[in-house]
């Protein structure tokens, strides 16, 4: 129940921080520093980007609620979820360095991706799953308690 808690807060905060960088209007800024950059792409790729952060959010919301109501094999749906927000982060850090657009890349991924900066500062990718493979697997294994009123 703790992981599925944590994970509604996480992904209740990334969709607040998305909706709050959404309704933001970037170019002003980007005008001024324009100059220095070509940042023809950015709202292409910022729309893009947070996209994937909402449906990862919302993931994340639907397996904490199941975890909650103590679904165990939703410890897998949360482990796949995970997986995914490390391989998108490793991903847009590819595209920074390969991609024709980095500069675009890079501004809207600061703005875009905020929101899974949450769980990475309490590690939340390492102890939530694991916990709750570990909750699951006590669930499922039957404790054996020994039987007093036979010695």
């Amino acid at each position: 129940m703790a992981v599925g808690s944590s994970a509604i807060i996480f992904a209740v905060v990334g969709l607040c921080y998305n909706y709050s960088t959404l309704i933001v209007d970037y170019s002003i800024k980007l005008e001024e520093i324009g100059k220095e950059a070509d940042f023809t792409k950015f709202y292409v790729m910022f729309y893009r980007m947070s996209a994937i952060c909402a449906v990862l959010y919302v993931l994340l919301l639907v397996t904490g609620v199941q975890l909650i109501r103590k679904k165990c094999n939703w410890a897998f749906v949360l482990l796949a979820v995970v997986v995914l927000e490390i391989i998108y982060v490793l991903a847009i850090g590819w595209l920074w360095a390969h991609s024709p657009n980095a500069a675009s890349i890079a501004a809207a991924s600061g703005i875009s991706t905020g929101g899974l900066m949450y769980q990475v500062y309490v590690a939340f990718p390492i102890w939530g799953p694991s916990l709750t493979l570990w909750a699951r697997r006590r669930m499922l294994v039957p404790v054996m308690v020994p039987d007093l009123k036979a010695t």
